[in-house]
């Protein structure tokens, strides 16, 4: 679930994520039964648990456009809140799947039958790095911060085979630039002193406001 697309209006969507969440169960437990598995042994224990792993992105992103600190116990608050909010509507998906199509056949003797809760999966969430995923999604990775704001990669070219050394690209945060540029102070030459590793508490063209965001 990539979370900063969950804000309308400058808050979180909840409906929205709860809405997400039931979808992303429903998906991954289809996965269940449309994956190969190289081994019977396999496809029997992944049918007898049904784990699937929720899992969230683009936590730092969120924060940024709520304007909140990473490193402040507003954001530490907000994840638990979030979390919460995605397991308990996570377990309540897979329980309203459990109805249709049974729950999951070790759950005889597990935690969910001394509950009384039918549930179709016995994990449901799960928090992956999303290291390229995330760069796929445009995003910033699992509830990870941004490592950098601007970052500066080498690309490479193939000449029959050989790869040669290519040139260097200027990569800045997404949102980051967005905001930059709405704001009045984006420029080349300010995104290459944070790519140099100038802090941006340190750089007088950034707002007061945003230099704690950032």
């Amino acid at each position: 679930i990539i979370l900063h697309n969950h804000i309308t209006d400058g808050k979180i969507d909840w409906n929205r994520l709860k809405n997400t969440v039931a979808t992303a169960v429903h998906y991954l437990d289809n996965l269940i039964e449309l994956n190969k598995y190289p081994l019977p042994e396999i496809d029997q224990m992944v049918k007898k648990t049904r784990k699937i792993g929720l899992g969230v992105m683009g936590y730092a992103h969120l924060l940024y456009r709520l304007g909140i600190p990473y490193n402040s116990q507003e954001a530490v608050d907000l994840i638990g809140e979030i979390m919460k909010f995605v397991n308990t509507n996570a377990i309540e998906a897979s329980s309203e799947l459990a109805k249709v199509r049974g729950a999951f056949p070790a759950w005889k003797g597990s935690k969910w039958e001394k509950r009384n809760v039918e549930i179709r999966n016995s994990h449901v969430t799960s928090i992956q790095p999303t290291g390229t995923i995330s760069m796929v999604a445009n995003t910033s990775s699992g509830i990870e911060p941004v490592f950098s704001l601007v970052t500066m990669r080498r690309t490479f070219f193939e000449d029959k085979g050989n790869s040669t050394g290519g040139s260097m690209m200027k990569v800045v945060d997404p949102v980051f630039e967005e905001i930059a540029k709405e704001r009045g102070f984006y420029s080349d030459q300010l995104m290459e002193k944070i790519a140099e590793g100038v802090p941006v508490s340190q750089l007088n063209e950034i707002p007061a406001d945003l230099k704690k965001v950032f």
